[in-house]
């Protein structure tokens, strides 16, 4: 049994995948574009410094721009809807829930809620290199936003009484 529901969640999660790459590609992509022009200009001054203290730096490996980027792009979706996807079926099998395709689609949207849309309410994604906070408090706003979201939607699916889900929802 685990074996299938590992299964159905690692597609579940590369579909899930597929339409986060698609959304990263139009909404993601000319921010990350945007970052590199600016990037690419500070490189000039860091690479005649370089130049006048005679150490090579070696070049990391990075996807061209175009397909390669696509690509690479796509496939970080792909592994990271299948990693969440995993997490969810393994929270499932742990709260003793009953997966099906009906349910199976609501938690895969709670986890979606849970994880990216509720954080992103509050702490909308930044440039790279422009910080707007302290990692560290914008990565416990993450945790906790996930925590208290999570915990919110697990009281709703099991409680009926109208101020525990009124507190969920708080």
């Amino acid at each position: 049994m685990i074996g299938r529901v590992i299964l159905a969640a690692l597609l579940a999660g590369i579909a899930a995948g597929f339409i986060m790459a698609a959304l990263q590609h139009v909404r993601l992509t000319p921010l990350i574009l945007a970052a590199e022009i600016y990037e690419h200009a500070g490189h000039s001054h860091a690479d005649a410094t370089a130049a006048t203290a005679e150490v090579p730096e070696a070049e990391e490996w990075a996807p061209a721009d175009g397909w390669q980027r696509t690509l690479s792009t796509t496939l970080a979706s792909l592994l990271t809807g299948a990693g969440f996807a995993a997490v969810l079926a393994g929270v499932s099998l742990l709260a003793g829930a009953t997966i099906n395709r009906k349910n199976g689609v609501i938690w895969g949207l709670c986890g979606f809620l849970a994880v990216t849309l509720a954080p992103s309410a509050g702490l909308p994604p930044e440039l790279p290199g422009m910080p707007s906070a302290d990692v560290t408090a914008r990565q416990m706003w993450w945790l906790f936003t996930i925590a208290a979201t999570g915990a919110g939607l697990y009281l709703i699916a099991l409680r009926r009484e109208a101020w525990v889900i009124f507190a969920a929802v708080m």
